[in-house]
């Protein structure tokens, strides 16, 4: 008797629960190319301003009068081999205090064991030209494109700049990207920096503007970085002083694969254990 009325129990919960889900129709967006899709970046007031990255071809940008994406990268050609290299994206972002939309970042590079062909370049014109940073480390490019999170434009200060390297370390720039120099913060394990595969360096960044800044320059007090601690392994750290030191978070969460700031202060942590 028991196994009959458990039944009739879950028809009826499932007749009367309303139906209520919204109903959606999907179509695959045609690009053209470009291998995998690691990441798309939509500028957050700017209307239309929708990029792509790819890890086997450089950044895509929509064009909303024609109705698809286009490639951004010809101006490097494909006669050298280092101009070949740069046709992939590590990571992109846009400079979200830029209204128009103009302003945008990328870390192109293809193959992490190829030294040519990488580096930190910035765009006033959408990724229709680029020019490259004076950046004193390594790029190692688009091997490890699960962890998307390099780049970071402190929204207190768009001439603060950092960018978390799979080679080691965390860098920064205070004059908008011409220009950058290594911070304090760990260089993390690199047993993994030239593999398609586990954890290199630091892996992500992100800063908290919602709690307060720092001077010299004016920048976020708060800075949050994804360490890998093994071939495997990450650990987060957190600058409490606008990423002049360190020190190791008591954190639940593991391998954090992406961190959401809010105006408040508070954050979300996307890790393999759950969202935090």
């Amino acid at each position: 008797m028991i196994r009959p009325l458990f039944i009739v129990v879950l028809i009826l919960s499932a007749a009367a629960w309303p139906a209520t889900s919204q109903q959606y129709t999907w179509d695959q967006v045609l690009i053209g190319g470009g291998g995998a899709i690691p990441t798309t970046v939509a500028h957050p007031t700017a209307k239309d301003v929708v990029f792509t990255t790819h890890d086997v071809c450089g950044p895509y940008r929509y064009n909303a009068a024609r109705g698809r994406f286009e490639y951004l990268c010809g101006q490097f050609g494909w006669e050298t081999m280092e101009s070949r290299q740069y046709h992939g994206t590590e990571c992109l972002v846009v400079d979200p205090t830029d209204a128009t939309g103009n302003t945008i970042y990328a870390t192109l590079g293809e193959w992490a064991f190829r030294p040519e062909g990488h580096g930190f370049f910035k765009s006033l014109d959408r990724g229709t030209t680029w020019t490259k940073a004076n950046y004193p480390g390594i790029m190692t490019a688009t091997d490890q494109f699960g962890a998307v999170q390099h780049i970071c434009v402190d929204p207190a200060n768009p001439q603060v700049i950092y960018h978390a390297n799979r080679k080691g370390g965390l860098y920064r720039s205070t004059d908008g990207g011409a220009s950058f120099t290594k911070t304090t913060a760990p260089e993390g394990d690199l047993t993994n920096w030239d593999e398609q595969k586990g954890s290199s360096g630091v892996r992500i960044v992100a800063v908290n503007p919602g709690t307060g800044t720092v001077t010299g320059p004016v920048r976020s007090k708060i800075v949050w970085i994804n360490v890998a601690t093994g071939p495997w392994e990450t650990a987060l750290w957190e600058s409490t002083d606008g990423g002049e030191s360190f020190h190791a978070m008591n954190a639940p969460c593991v391998n954090a694969m992406r961190i959401v700031c809010r105006d408040d202060g508070s954050a979300l942590i996307a890790s393999s254990n759950g969202l935090w």
